[in-house]
C-alpha cells in the first residue's frame, strides 16, 4: 500500500535554561517556548503510470503543489543497492517520466520531496506495485513472455513476446504392418511445424479484450481501462494452435498365398546316336563265250547323331506362403491445440487532486517603541525574578 510520511524538516526546540551556581542568588532565563504551525496533510505528489518493460521501469508522476522531487531506486541482492537518484522541481500540476533500471528480486522505487512550506514527505513502490520481473511460460508450441506492461489512468497496455519452435515430438497411434498379420504400434516422430495461430485475451479487473496472435514476434494489445486504486490481477492466456506435418515409414503390406498344384510344361532332349554299316551283293555276270564272273558289289550305309526334344506336362505343387509389398506412405497432416497463461498486476494510484494550502497567517502588528519610565526595568526584573546588575 502507499505510504506517506508527512514531517517538517526541522526538529522543535527543547526548553532553554540558564542557570547560576544554586536557585538561589543566581541568574536564570525562564522557560522560552517556541510554537510552530501544524503540518498540512495531504498528497503531494501522484502516481500517474508506471510501465515495466523487461529491466526497466517507467514512473509518470504529478506534482499537486510545487516541490522539490528525489527519485531512487533499490535493487540487486535483498533489494537494499542504490541502483539510481534522481530529481526534480515540480510546480504544482506539472508531471514528470523517470526511466530507471530494476534488477534483484525485491526493487523498489522511493519518490521523496520537500513543499513550498519547508514540509517533508516520501513514499516508496514495490512489490506487487512493481511487475517485475515479468513472467515467462515455455510451451510446446512456442515459449512466451510478457515483455512490456503498463498502467495509466485510461488503459493497460502491454506486449507479449514470443519464440515458436520449427519442429516438435508428435506422439501418433501408426500401422506398421497390414494385411495377413496387422501390427499397430504407439510411436514419436518428429513432426514440422508448417504454421501457428492463435489470439492473445487479456483480462484486468472485469474488462476483457483479445488480439490475434503474432507468432515468432511481438503481439501489442490495449485494454480500455480506469481501474480503482490498489493492485490489480492481469491475465493474459495465448490460445495456439499449429499446423503439424508427420512423415511416417513405409506401410508393410502381407498377403497369404495358399497351396496350389499347377501343370507345367517341360522339354525332354534325347541324343539319338548315330550308325553306319557296311552292306555288300555278290552279282554273277554271263559273257557271249558262255562263261560266268562272279563280281562282289558293296556300299556303306551311315546316319547321323540328332537330338531330339520332346515337350510333356509336369504337375507342380506350391507350399502356402505369405507376400510382403512395401508401400510408401505421404507424411500425416495434424493439429495440435495449446493454452498458455500468464499472470501479473498493475497497481493505480488515487486520483489526482491538487494541495488545498491554508491561507497565510497575517503578519503581527508592528510593536510601537515608547521610552521607559524610571524603574520599569526594576520592576521588569522583579516580575522574573532576576536580580539588578547595576
Amino acid at each position: 500500500p502507499l505510504h506517506i510520511d508527512v514531517k517538517p524538516p526541522y526538529a522543535i526546540p527543547q526548553a532553554a535554561f540558564a542557570q547560576g551556581e544554586g536557585d538561589e542568588g543566581g541568574s536564570r532565563i525562564s522557560e522560552v517556548e517556541l510554537q510552530l504551525p501544524p503540518p498540512v496533510l495531504g498528497r503531494r505528489v501522484y502516481v500517474e503510470g508506471v510501465s515495466v518493460s523487461r529491466d526497466r521501469v517507467n514512473v509518470s508522476v504529478r506534482a499537486a503543489t510545487d516541490i522539490s522531487l528525489k527519485v531512487r531506486v533499490y535493487g540487486g541482492e535483498g533489494g537494499g543497492a542504490l541502483r539510481y537518484a534522481g530529481m526534480a522541481s515540480l510546480d504544482e500540476e506539472e508531471g514528470a517520466t523517470f526511466n530507471m533500471p530494476l534488477s534483484g528480486d525485491n526493487p523498489s522505487v522511493t519518490l521523496s520531496w520537500v513543499d513550498s512550506l519547508g514540509q517533508a514527505g516520501a513514499f516508496s513502490l514495490s512489490g506487487d506495485q512493481i511487475p517485475y520481473p515479468l513472467p515467462s511460460v515455455d510451451g510446446d508450441l512456442c515459449d512466451a513472455e510478457l515483455t512490456s506492461l503498463a498502467w495509466s489512468r485510461t488503459a493497460v497496455s502491454g506486449t507479449v513476446s514470443t519464440d515458436c519452435e520449427r519442429q516438435v515430438m508428435e506422439t501418433l497411434a501408426l500401422q506398421t504392418v497390414s494385411g495377413h498379420d496387422p501390427v499397430r504400434v504407439w510411436a514419436v516422430r518428429e513432426a514440422e511445424v508448417t504454421g501457428i495461430t492463435g489470439r492473445v485475451t487479456i483480462e484486468v479487473g472485469g474488462n476483457e479484450t483479445n488480439v490475434p496472435l503474432v507468432p515468432d514476434g511481438d503481439t501489442r494489445f490495449s485494454l480500455a481501462a480506469s481501474p480503482a486504486d490498489g493492485s490489480h490481477n492481469v491475465s493474459i492466456e495465448l490460445d495456439l494452435r499449429g499446423a503439424l506435418t508427420v512423415p511416417v515409414p513405409p506401410l508393410v503390406r502381407l498377403r497369404e498365398i495358399p497351396e496350389r498344384t499347377e501343370p507345367q510344361a517341360h522339354i525332354v532332349s534325347v541324343l539319338r546316336p548315330g550308325r553306319s554299316k557296311l552292306v555288300y551283293e555278290t552279282v554273277t555276270v554271263f559273257h557271249e563265250d558262255g562263261t560266268a564272273t562272279n563280281h562282289r558289289i558293296s556300299a556303306r550305309l551311315s546316319i547321323p547323331s540328332e537330338q531330339v526334344s520332346i515337350s510333356t506336362l509336369v504337375p507342380v505343387t506350391y507350399a502356402a506362403y505369405v507376400a510382403a509389398e512395401i508401400v510408401e506412405r505421404d507424411p500425416y497432416v495434424r493439429s495440435r491445440d495449446e493454452t498458455i497463461e500468464l499472470e501479473s498486476t498493475v497497481w493505480a494510484d488515487a486520483p489526482f487532486a491538487a494541495l488545498e494550502l491554508p491561507e497565510p497567517e497575517p503578519p503581527p502588528e508592528e510593536a510601537e517603541q515608547v521610552p521607559a519610565s524610571d524603574g520599569v526595568l526594576e520592576d521588569l526584573f522583579d516580575s522574573l525574578d532576576w536580580e539588578w546588575p547595576w
